[in-house]
């Protein structure tokens, strides 16, 4: 293995290692995780300041009530209110005080307690516009504040600013940044994931090809295609299609090996494994099964079919020039064929297309037998 080959086949190992997947899976969920932090982060900001002006005009009178609730409503806020209005009370101040604290606990949104209450009225009643208070709930804040109402009169309103109903799935879908967001990590993990398990799935393929494929004559090996042979041969039993088997061998392949070198021995069976592949059907299997000898099963056709097809294979093996060292050479092949039976066995039905190839070269070589006299096929 030249050195290209050796640091080649060293970065593949690398590549498949577990810890190398770990880590650059690690990293790159760091990066993503980062990205999508910074990006939710800038959202959340974006609504908490809409928020919070939104509640600064409504509160210093530059944006009304109805304008506040239109804005939580579209923007998905993360804060909310609810607000209760009544008259300023009349009187001094502890009368008013003592009026806005029995009225607050029992029209506040929040279930506002008497604390909060007696804090806020204290405030007001005393002369201030606005005063703040936090209120029971743990993610509530009570305003109260003194507004002219529709007949100049004074009114006394209390403003709850509690939690938002901010939900996951809206906050996703409520921006273009988060959805094309989701849609980069989503479609950033796939392809990251296809690229990472790319080596490993090339290498499985490549080693699951070569355990099933024998490496000369690229047809399936001997054990790949009896697998093929007793499924089918199982369906045949049970009632379900026919077939056809046929045993092929190169005629005087020993000669060729001892004329040309076991070289050109290895570019028959290639080039012979390619003809007999190029000539049959999709769904027909051939293999490899001996050294110079093939094996092909044609579902759904009776070995007369199949004779037929065995001959214009062997008519075009026979036509073709094999070229080796500048010598051109010619090649034929014997085949022997049998229908696949339901009272057959794998063994059975192959001792009888077996028996009629050697029938095939006791008589010359170079044809096709399809019956003998111990005929028990159709």
């Amino acid at each position: 293995m030249s050195e290209v080959e050796t640091r080649g086949a060293r970065r593949r190992d690398r590549g498949t290692s577990p810890l190398f997947a770990a880590v650059v899976s690690a990293f790159f969920a760091l990066v993503i995780t980062v990205l999508a932090f910074n990006v939710m982060v800038g959202e959340l900001r974006d609504l908490v300041r809409n928020d919070v002006e939104a509640f600064a005009a409504f509160m210093t009178g530059d944006r009304d009530k109805h304008d506040l609730e239109r804005h939580l409503h579209v923007n998905n806020p993360i804060l909310s209110f609810d607000d209760r209005t009544t008259d300023f009370p009349e009187g001094d101040a502890d009368r008013c005080v003592d009026t806005l604290v029995a009225w607050s606990v029992d029209h506040a949104v929040d279930d506002m307690g008497p604390g909060a209450a007696q804090a806020l009225a204290t405030t007001i009643c005393h002369g201030t516009k606005v005063a703040v208070a936090r209120g029971d709930g743990a993610n509530v804040l009570d305003v109260m504040l003194v507004v002219d109402g529709p007949t100049h009169n004074r009114q006394v309103v209390t403003l709850s600013v509690i939690e938002g109903s901010l939900d996951t799935l809206d906050f996703m879908l409520g921006s273009w940044r988060q959805i094309v967001l989701a849609l980069s990590i989503a479609g950033f993990a796939g392809v990251f994931a296809y690229f990472l398990r790319l080596g490993t799935y090339r290498a499985y393929v490549e080693a699951s090809g070569r355990a099933s494929t024998d490496g000369l004559s690229g047809l399936m090996r001997r054990e790949e295609f009896l697998t093929i042979f007793e499924h089918a041969m199982r369906q045949i039993q049970g009632g379900t299609g026919f077939a056809s088997l046929l045993i092929i061998d190169i005629d005087h392949f020993k000669s060729i090996n001892d004329r040309f070198g076991h070289a050109a021995g290895d570019e028959v069976i290639r080039q012979v494994g390619h003809l007999i592949g190029s000539t049959l059907r999709g769904g027909d299997s051939v293999g490899r099964t001996g050294g110079e000898e093939f094996t092909v099963l044609l579902p759904s056709l009776p070995k007369y079919v199949a004779g037929e097809v065995a001959d214009r294979l062997r008519k075009r093996m026979a036509a073709n020039a094999f070229t080796f060292g500048g010598q051109t050479f010619f090649v034929t092949i014997s085949v022997g064929v049998a229908s696949v039976m339901p009272s057959d066995s794998v063994q059975s039905v192959s001792e009888r297309a077996d028996r009629r190839l050697y029938q095939a070269k006791r008589k010359g070589r170079n044809c096709v037998i399809w019956e003998d006299d111990d005929n028990h096929d159709f």
